[in-house]
């Protein structure tokens, strides 16, 4: 019996997690046992522990690439393939809908004048605005057209603050650089463990 490719990297896979098992069920065991850290050989076993899983960690994912990049890399291929064709539909498509939404928007104009003819007694005969209304009507099976709820941005100015996020990566580059302090915002060191 043949294996497929897929099958292969399934095996591969299995026998890789299953190797990684092996080797960190006592390391897991061991951290599942420190509840809090309470002295200095606490704190030194611990971050060894999670070192060597990070070290076995680090094997693992080189591993994984060993499987994923030819998957990847032939992924990557196939899109790049058929971007051109999606990017091509998606180019027609907005210059269509644009062109689709003005007609709407003249058709929309011309009904509004059509019923202010009725109203202004213009147009008296109700048969004809009924006539001249439903030719204004857009219909069809292949569009539809429907009523969205879009927020337009008109005053950035007067939008409530709650509804503002705060670009944290582009205030700690600026900070970073020695830029000018920032209203708001205090830059300090904080400790982080790296292990």
């Amino acid at each position: 019996m043949k294996l497929t490719k897929e099958k292969k990297a399934r095996i591969n896979s299995q026998v890789v997690v299953e190797s990684l098992g092996k080797q960190t069920d006592k390391t897991f065991r061991e951290l599942s046992t420190i509840k809090s850290i309470r002295s200095q050989e606490d704190f030194t076993r611990a971050a060894e522990l999670v070192k060597s899983l990070k070290v076995i960690a680090e094997a693992a994912k080189d591993e994984q690439r060993k499987i994923t990049n030819p998957l990847k890399d032939a992924l990557e291929a196939v899109n790049a393939h058929f971007q051109p064709f999606f990017k091509k539909v998606d180019n027609i498509e907005a210059i269509i809908k644009v062109e689709m939404k003005i007609f709407l928007d003249k058709n929309k104009t011309k009904l509004l004048q059509l019923e202010e003819d009725v109203a202004s007694g213009k147009i008296k005969d109700i048969g004809k605005y009924v006539d001249k209304a439903a030719r204004l009507t857009v219909e069809s099976d292949s569009a539809t057209v429907r009523k969205v709820w879009k927020a337009e941005i008109q005053d950035e100015k007067k939008i409530p603050r709650k509804f503002l996020v705060p670009n944290t990566q582009l205030i700690v580059e600026h900070l970073r650089r020695g830029g000018a302090p920032i209203p708001g915002v205090e830059w300090k060191q904080v400790d982080s463990i790296a292990i």
